[in-house]
């Protein structure tokens, strides 16, 4: 069962010692690599001062801007700080986005845990909130967003329609997430959605003239394919979704970083492995959206976490830093943990965040190196993934 709830007194002191904390971790941990590369390209576009796509847009390759033309309207006002506050002023953003999600998703679903489950998930996630602080991506707000959408869907579908575009627009591949939205109850978002995705997307029409705007989508648009259909892991070595551990264990393509052990026991082409790839992420993501469908109305919070699992481990790049988008399921196994007394789930979940925290606490760089190269976050992953199929199956109150 879940521990009792707190007093109102003793819940606001420990939200006000996580804003602390939160404060506290900003500003020691920020060091805005990717969010530099959002800033320079809002001065860019505001200022005339670079291309707005190509290797010389952002900071320059490959640090190059890679978003579509529309979200350089969004994150204009950027720009109106310097680098350092700004970029402080988006993680505490982030943390504010994150932050109002999870308590969305406490209410909605109606989570409850165990000083266990938050000590483990706080251990599983740990690297991935470290990271995503340093790095100031966009990652935690698109997740936030599509979290926000999946549990809003039935009460508020123009609103979860709008987050679920804003996310697409920004990352694409939450495309993924669209099949979760069939559910009964959830259909409305689907219909809101091409309206507020058109309305976005049209927007920059304002600014731009026809011509220049269907030229920055080509710009934008080759840019992307061009990394997307790699046969590499040329922007985010070592990756830790199946394309990256496939490539590095049966390929020889060399690394985009030096240092890292060659882990191959396969010397297939780079262009057979990706292809490997493709038809097993295609037909896991097909058995996935089937069993998802078919499920118990009961197990559709449960099946959201499943849908966030199978993004990170099955998108075709997918960075370590980026990595925040395992925390639903995080939370959602940490709410199963402790109201579920399956045993076999429960070892599944502690066994994920114990293996994650090993590949946070290993910072000795050889033993790092191999653990990335191994795919240590993959595995941890795949075990969260697991415990969360077992209780798929079980279906309760979450």
């Amino acid at each position: 069962m879940g521990d009792s709830p707190a007093p109102p007194g003793r819940r606001l002191a420990l939200w006000g010692l996580l804003a602390v904390l939160a404060l506290a971790a900003t500003f020691a941990l920020c060091r805005n690599i990717d969010f530099r590369v959002y800033w320079y390209g809002a001065r860019a576009y505001a200022e005339h001062a670079a291309p707005l796509y190509g290797p010389r847009s952002g900071l320059g390759f490959p640090l190059h801007y890679r978003y579509p033309p529309v979200t350089y309207l969004l994150i204009e006002p950027l720009r109106w700080l310097p680098l350092r506050w700004a970029g402080y002023f988006w993680v505490l953003g982030s943390w504010g986005a994150c932050a109002a999600v999870v308590a969305l998703a406490v209410y909605t679903a109606r989570l409850r845990f165990t000083a266990i489950a938050i000590a483990a998930a706080s251990a599983y996630l740990i690297a991935y909130v470290v990271l995503a602080i340093r790095a100031g991506n966009v990652q935690p707000y698109v997740i936030a967003m599509i979290f926000a959408a999946l549990l809003l869907a039935e009460s508020r579908p123009l609103l979860a329609a709008v987050l679920l575009a804003l996310a697409i627009t920004f990352k694409i591949w939450p495309l993924f997430f669209l099949p979760w939205f069939l559910r009964a109850g959830r259909r409305a978002v689907l219909a809101w959605l091409a309206p507020a995705l058109l309305v976005l997307w049209l927007a920059p029409l304002v600014v731009w003239s026809p011509a220049t705007y269907v030229d920055l989508l080509k710009q934008w648009y080759v840019s992307e394919f061009q990394s997307a259909t790699a046969y590499s892991e040329l922007w985010y070595y070592p990756g830790q979704s199946l394309r990256g551990i496939l490539l590095r264990y049966w390929s020889t393509a060399d690394p985009w970083l030096k240092g890292f052990p060659d882990i191959h026991w396969l010397t297939l082409a780079p262009a057979q492995v990706v292809r490997i790839w493709e038809l097993i992420s295609a037909a896991i993501y097909a058995a996935a959206c089937w069993a998802m469908l078919r499920a118990d109305g009961k197990s559709r919070w449960t099946w959201d976490a499943i849908a966030f699992a199978l993004f990170t481990l099955l998108q075709p790049f997918c960075a370590k830093s980026s990595m925040i988008s395992m925390g639903p399921p995080a939370l959602l196994a940490a709410s199963l943990y402790s109201t579920r007394s399956d045993g076999l789930a429960r070892r599944l979940f502690l066994g994920a965040c114990a293996l994650s925290f090993v590949g946070a606490a290993a910072q000795y760089r050889p033993l790092l190196n191999w653990l990335l190269a191994v795919g240590v976050d993959f595995y941890a992953g795949l075990l969260l993934l697991a415990a969360l199929l077992v209780w798929s199956q079980r279906p309760g109150q979450v």
